[in-house]
């Protein structure tokens, strides 16, 4: 009986493992699609995209 909790908790693991990996992929290839998809479009910066003038407290912390 031991053996047979022992293969379905093996099983188990594996099932998570493999869903994991696949969830991790599919957001990889989703991330490459849309960084492709911007290289193909001229690669322009939406508004909110761009780097912002940084304040006078930023400017002090960074100091530090």
């Amino acid at each position: 009986m031991k053996e047979i909790t022992n293969i379905l908790w093996g099983g188990a693991a594996a099932a998570l493992l493999g869903a994991t990996l696949a969830e991790w992929q599919k957001k990889r290839e989703e991330e490459a699609a849309r960084l492709a998809a911007m290289r193909n479009s001229g690669g322009e910066e939406e508004e909110d995209d761009r780097p912002r003038k940084k304040t006078p407290g930023q400017i002090a912390y960074e100091k530090k």
